[in-house]
């Protein structure tokens, strides 16, 4: 049956045992009884009997696959993939498969946890260490609100049917000493993919650092304002809530 063929059907050994297709062979000829003789590989009965184990032993190894579909840290790389793209999670051409493991079981654990302050702030301390100063939120008070006319008795009426930045999300950032400004705005950069999988499908985030000077507004951002005329203004600062 050549080379890989047989009870050996995979060019590759992974680790020690009995191949799963012998020991289902063995089982099968024992039950052929003594009128075949399964084991011999000149025989019909040999070849028939190789083939049906190894289709059963083909089977099984599929099932077995399949069943840690719902691990992400023990599932096969194209079920992996597979939950990337479910995901919307878009891996680096640089990441390890094992770090695109964790990524994927970070989302899939988030399902059926509250969404708290100290799971944030201990993902993005992780990811992103010093670069992290503060997760930041915006209150009713402070909020930008349109809505549309005769809806709720507070907000104005614009040109979007509706919009609220009270589900919006402020992740206060700083420049660590040593860094450089592309280190920064990689770290920055990762705020989102971090952020995502820990909060629900109608909450908004975005990340900022302070300017040459801050305004602290109470139920808003600690550190915001936006300065004419600073080199980060546009794509640092924040220009309002």
């Amino acid at each position: 049956m050549g080379k890989f063929g047989g009870l050996n059907p995979h060019p590759r050994r992974f680790g020690g045992g009995r191949p799963t297709a012998k020991v289902i062979f063995e089982g099968l000829a024992a039950d052929r009884g003594t009128a075949f003789d399964a084991t011999n590989t000149q025989t019909v009965v040999y070849a028939e009997t190789v083939a049906v184990a190894r289709a059963v032993a083909g089977s099984w190894g599929a099932n077995e696959r399949v069943s840690k579909a719902w691990q992400p840290l023990r599932c096969p790389m194209e079920l992996l993939v597979r939950w990337e793209r479910l995901l919307a999670i878009y891996p680096k051409y640089t990441d390890t498969n094992t770090t695109r493991r964790q990524r994927v079981a970070t989302h899939l654990a988030r399902f059926g946890q509250a969404t708290v302050d100290g799971r944030i702030a201990a993902a993005l301390t992780s990811e992103i260490g010093s670069a992290f100063v503060a997760v930041e939120y915006i209150t009713v008070a402070n909020a930008s609100i349109l809505v549309p006319s005769g809806a709720y008795p507070y907000g104005a009426v614009g040109s979007v049917p509706w919009h609220s930045s009270v589900c919006h999300v402020l992740v206060k950032m700083q420049v660590p000493t040593g860094w450089t400004e592309g280190e920064f705005y990689e770290a920055a950069g990762r705020v989102v993919r971090v952020c995502d999988p820990l909060l629900p499908a109608w909450v908004t985030v975005d990340w900022y650092r302070p300017g040459p000077s801050s305004v602290n507004v109470t139920g808003g951002p600690s550190a915001g304002g936006f300065y004419l005329d600073d080199e980060h203004n546009l794509d640092n600062e924040v220009f309002d809530v």
